[in-house]
């Protein structure tokens, strides 16, 4: 995808025009989208708010009535349309890899950044995350900090297999996030 290459004309790099975030839950992919959005002055979206408002209810509700296939047939659905966009910045929910099409569109479709935090700092970001609670429901019978590690070490394949771009969040702020993503997509400081 020649948008996305990373091409240098006359020793500028061309920024892709649909860039999405993905990455496990509180990696800081809204906060990021929106301000990486800024940045490049381009419309972003969260990926979740836009199947919640298609819908008129939370995840967790939809989870609740439909259960996961449900949710992930309705992410895609929402993911194609995303795709479809000629410019947006796009914050991902973090089970999106998950479903085989989703990462064959992350890859085609997007330039994809993977933003990454150790498990620690995931646990100590969802205890503090009011969404997390209200909106998210978990993912397995498992305590939250297992649950973390293991769906981890399920999904990082497939994080890796999409992204482009990898960016540790742990000890950065989502502004400095979102400055060095623009820079490394950018070629300027």
């Amino acid at each position: 995808m020649a948008e996305a290459s990373g091409a240098k004309p006359e020793g500028r790099r061309i920024v892709p025009s649909r860039i999405a975030l993905i990455g496990y839950r509180c990696t800081g992919k809204t906060s990021v989208a929106r301000l990486l959005g800024e940045l490049l002055s381009m419309p972003w979206i969260d990926l979740d708010r836009e199947i919640q408002t298609a819908s008129g209810v939370t995840i967790a509700e939809t989870v609740a009535r439909e259960g996961w296939p449900g949710f992930r047939q309705r992410e895609l659905r929402a993911l194609e349309a995303c795709s479809s966009r000629e410019r947006v910045v796009a914050a991902m929910g973090g089970g999106v890899v998950v479903t085989p099409h989703c990462r064959e569109l992350l890859s085609n479709r997007f330039y994809t950044v993977w933003l990454t935090a150790r498990v620690e700092t995931i646990f100590k970001r969802m205890r503090t995350d009011p969404v997390t609670g209200e909106q998210r429901p978990a993912l397995t019978e498992l305590d939250p900090e297992r649950e973390i590690r293991a769906l981890l070490d399920e999904r990082a394949p497939w994080y890796r297999a999409c992204a482009r771009m990898v960016v540790a969040t742990d000890e950065k702020s989502p502004r400095e996030l979102a400055a060095e993503i623009r820079s490394r997509l950018t070629g300027k400081e």
